[in-house]
C-alpha cells in the first residue's frame, strides 16, 4: 500500500442529556479500533481519536481531516447528534 492513511474515530461515552444512557464502553472500543486500524500489519493508518468532545470541536476536526485526506481515509464519527 502506497500513500498515508489517516483515520479519525469520535468516542462519546458521557452526554450532557439526561435521557442519554452513558454507554461505558465507548472509549475501550476507540481504543480497540485504533489499535486495529494502526497496526503495521492489518490497517496501517495515522489513527487520531477524540473523546468526549463538544459538536463544535468534533466539526473542526472532521472539517480539517475531511478535505485533505487521501482517497484511502477512513473516518469514523459517532456523536450525540447522529444517534
Amino acid at each position: 500500500m502506497t500513500g498515508r492513511r489517516r483515520a479519525l474515530i469520535v468516542a462519546i461515552d458521557e452526554y450532557q442529556h439526561a435521557e442519554l444512557s452513558r454507554l461505558p464502553s465507548a472509549a475501550a472500543d476507540a481504543e480497540a479500533l485504533a489499535r486495529v486500524l494502526g497496526d503495521p500489519g492489518i490497517g496501517r493508518f495515522d489513527v487520531q481519536i477524540l473523546r468526549n468532545e463538544q459538536a463544535h470541536r468534533v466539526r473542526e476536526e472532521v472539517e480539517d481531516f475531511s478535505p485533505r485526506g487521501p482517497p484511502r481515509t477512513c473516518c469514523s464519527c459517532t456523536s450525540p447528534d447522529t444517534v
